[in-house]
């Protein structure tokens, strides 16, 4: 649930624009903090690192995603849209507002 919900809400805005790297900690955080259930006054014990359930389930972890690596990789999607649909209206669009004289 964690994963499908903390990470699905912010995703449409993630897909747009680059979000700060404090956003992206204290989104990190929030979700630690549900995980371990845990609250501001009460701590939980910690039985692994957040670093290794962030690792992908082949390797042992979870899956829990890296927010500001998931953001960058979201809007290199975007790009990538950009420059192999060249004739897609949208890709028109961003190119002549952002980058009217150069490539991108």
């Amino acid at each position: 649930m964690l994963k499908s919900i903390a990470l699905a809400m912010p995703s449409y805005v993630m897909s747009c624009f680059k979000i700060p790297k404090k956003l992206c900690e204290e989104l990190s955080a929030k979700m630690m903090t549900f995980w371990w259930g845990g609250s501001d006054q009460e701590r939980k014990i910690q039985w692994m690192k957040w670093a290794k359930l962030s690792e992908v389930k082949r390797e042992g972890g979870l899956g829990f995603r890296d927010i500001q690596c998931f953001n960058l990789a979201l809007l290199v999607k975007q790009v990538w849209r950009i420059i192999t649909k060249q004739n897609h209206l949208v890709s028109k669009v961003l190119k002549s507002k952002y980058f009217p004289s150069e490539s991108i």
